[in-house]
């Protein structure tokens, strides 16, 4: 039986190819999607106010591993635009924007009768804590939240996200569709093997202050003083809204055992992470946690703060958890792991673990938006 195609929504990932991490999610959609029905990648032509389809040689660049940030992209081709009624029967958004005419364009399809449009929802941090942004964001980011409202079947990626949506959004249950764990094998990291001489414990991420990459660094500061032998890697940009962070950095950047890089290609990361006793995720206000699911993918343990949403999806093991993320919680989990036999038994540990793949989480959204149902 022939399917109705699923029109994708990569209008952000088309205008603005970088490494981020939602268009990395667009990116294994694609890669990984398995049929039945055919996925038409598409976007909102803000001129003619309305979704066309991409052409299949945009497609092929788009999806590429694209280093660095696009100057200049390209512009849209144009296309015909696709029909009313296919858009409300198959369209699928897995993207977060705050244009208004394509909030306006998405509003009027979800409140038609056989709309059957669908979200991919990711985190609600902006919203639930606006003391993380800049004065007024929230304000401004509110048209996408009312729109959510009216979208008929939305899934996420984590029971987090799911409950606050519930909860705090809509409180409906009738919208809310499964949680479907992202992956955590993008890397291609083979497992990684206990090396007693590997003293390096690493942070990636954006630095701002949600990640509380100031505790990190003061730990650290802290144990230098000390004199433990340990070694840190920071591996992200800085935030503009970070300034203790970026005054930290500057105090630190002559110590031997410190160093930072503000970007990393994956394979350069693959090595980072071979390279690392222990990588560490202690966000106070992370959506879902990727970093960690890769580092524990790799067997590679990990200090996380309690309640990072991806870490509540897989079982217990290979990693030290801590309550609040304090430099001296930091630094007593850094002096623990430090002990080799600890070491390699939360490495054991991790290895175990069946962390979800990019494959799985396709096939599982894939059932989702096809009608064929997903286990909630």
């Amino acid at each position: 039986m022939n399917r109705s195609p699923i029109f994708i929504d990569l209008t952000n990932l088309v205008a603005n190819p970088v490494r981020s991490s939602i268009h990395r999610v667009e990116r294994e959609i694609i890669r990984y999607w398995p049929g039945a029905a055919e996925l038409v990648p598409c976007l909102f032509d803000s001129a003619i106010e309305s979704f066309v389809e991409v052409p299949a040689d945009r497609l092929r660049v788009i999806v590429d591993d694209i280093p660095g940030d696009v100057d200049s992209p390209p512009t849209p081709v144009r296309t015909k635009p696709i029909s009313t009624d296919d858009l409300a029967q198959g369209l699928f958004n897995p993207e977060v924007f705050y244009d208004h005419a394509r909030l306006e364009a998405y509003k009027k399809l979800c409140l038609l009768p056989q709309s059957g449009v669908k979200w991919l929802v990711y985190d609600f941090v902006p919203y639930l804590r606006p003391q993380d942004r800049p004065c007024r964001t929230t304000e401004r980011l509110m048209p996408y939240l009312r729109v959510l409202r009216e979208v008929p079947q939305v899934s996420f990626i984590s029971d987090v996200a799911r409950v606050a949506y519930i909860d705090r959004i809509v409180r409906l249950h009738d919208r809310a569709g499964p949680v479907i764990p992202l992956g955590g094998d993008g890397l291609g990291t083979s497992k990684n093997k206990f090396d007693s001489g590997k003293r390096t414990f690493t942070f990636i991420g954006e630095i701002e202050p949600r990640q509380n990459v100031a505790a990190i660094l003061l730990a650290f500061e802290k144990l230098w003083d000390a004199e433990v032998d340990a070694s840190l890697m920071i591996v992200g940009k800085v935030d503009p809204q970070a300034p203790e962070e970026a005054a930290i950095l500057e105090r630190l950047k002559g110590r031997a055992q410190f160093t930072h890089v503000t970007e990393a290609t994956e394979e350069a990361l693959r090595e980072i992470l071979s390279g690392s006793r222990a990588t560490i995720s202690v966000g106070s206000a992370d959506g879902f946690g990727v970093r960690p699911y890769e580092s524990l993918c790799a067997a590679v343990p990990v200090i996380a703060l309690k309640g990072i949403p991806s870490l509540d999806l897989i079982s217990p093991g290979g990693r030290l958890t801590i309550e609040r993320a304090s430099p001296e919680l930091i630094a007593d989990a850094v002096i623990t792991l430090l002990n080799d036999r600890v070491a390699e038994k939360l490495r054991d540990e991790a290895s175990l673990l069946e962390v979800p793949t990019w494959n799985g989480f396709v096939r599982q959204l894939a059932a989702w938006v096809q009608h064929e149902g997903v286990e909630k």
